[in-house]
């Protein structure tokens, strides 16, 4: 993500989070990167609301991301790397769009394609997926369902 914001000198990315590599990252950033560092809900909230998009350049098989989940509660479409339960939890072209997994010339490319698109569909169809798949309601009845399964056993 570093490398492929390096070279959108015209596009701004805010950074949240932190790691053992954050000084690294810092170090080789340009001008158009603000790094936060951790931010708690109320923070983390703000920030999602004044997003166009989310990008999520984890490179590890995750076994949920629930930022995917937060973006779509605050109605953003979401970009992701095509990789593990990251990408299952992205419908490419309707949710968020995917780029090709550790590559930072594809993640520019889908940027660029996605600053070009008009995403209001994205948005709408985001938080249609958040209402209709991860609202705590919904995720309350599925664990309910998964207890009454096990204990029929």
């Amino acid at each position: 993500m570093i490398h492929a914001f390096a070279e959108l000198p015209n596009e701004k990315i805010v950074i949240a989070g932190t790691g053992s590599q954050l000084e690294e990252y810092k170090k080789i950033a340009t001008n158009n990167m603000k790094f936060v560092g951790f931010l708690d809900r109320n923070e983390l909230i703000k920030y999602l609301l004044d997003a166009k998009a989310i990008i999520v350049p984890s490179q590890c098989y995750e076994t949920f991301g629930m930022i995917i989940v937060e973006a779509y509660a605050a109605h953003k479409p979401v970009i992701v790397g095509n990789i593990g339960n990251i990408a299952s939890l992205v419908e490419n072209g309707l949710t968020g769009l995917y780029f090709e997994y550790n590559c930072a010339k594809s993640l520019k490319n889908t940027i660029r394609k996605f600053e070009n698109m008009n995403t209001k569909e994205m948005e709408v169809n985001a938080y249609k997926k958040y209402k209709t798949e991860f609202t705590n309601e919904i995720n309350y009845s599925i664990l309910r369902l998964i207890y009454n399964v096990v204990k029929n056993k």
